[in-house]
Order: C-alpha cells, then sequence, then structure tokens
C-alpha cells in the first residue's frame, strides 16, 4: 500500500467549526491519484453514498488521524 493512501475520505473543520468546504470542486480537479476508479465492497448501496454530513462527520471522528497523515505525507509532495 502507498504511504500517500490516507484512506477513509473526510471534510473538515476550521477550529470555529466552520466547514472547510465552499463546493468549488477544485479537489476533484486536482486529485494527486487523478480520479482513480474504485470498487467498493458493502452490505447496502447506501453505504456507498458520501454526502456532506457523511464526510464531515468522518473529518470530526478522524481529525487527529487525518492531521497526523498529512504531516506524514509531507515528504511526498
Amino acid at each position: 500500500m502507498s504511504p500517500c493512501f490516507r484512506g477513509e475520505h473526510a471534510l473538515r473543520r476550521y477550529p470555529n467549526e466552520e466547514e472547510h468546504c465552499v463546493a468549488c470542486k477544485l479537489c476533484e480537479a486536482v486529485c494527486p491519484a487523478q480520479g482513480p476508479n474504485f470498487e467498493f465492497a458493502t452490505e447496502t448501496y447506501e453505504e456507498l453514498l458520501y454526502n456532506k454530513e457523511k464526510l464531515l462527520n468522518n473529518g470530526d471522528q478522524w481529525k487527529l488521524e487525518i492531521a497526523a497523515n498529512i504531516q506524514a505525507d509531507y515528504l511526498y509532495r
């Protein structure tokens, strides 16, 4: 597995709890992996869908891990 792999997608918040996302879709345009296709295995179709609420929850739940992964990734940028 690549050392750049960060796992689950998440949307992060600023310290004042505002969301980073402004719906500009630039993240889609600058994806370092060139928008790869993934095949996910889940119990239900709904588990495959990422809405804003799910992304925010992931960002909140994995805040420390995401920050550590971004810090560790600086050598590859």
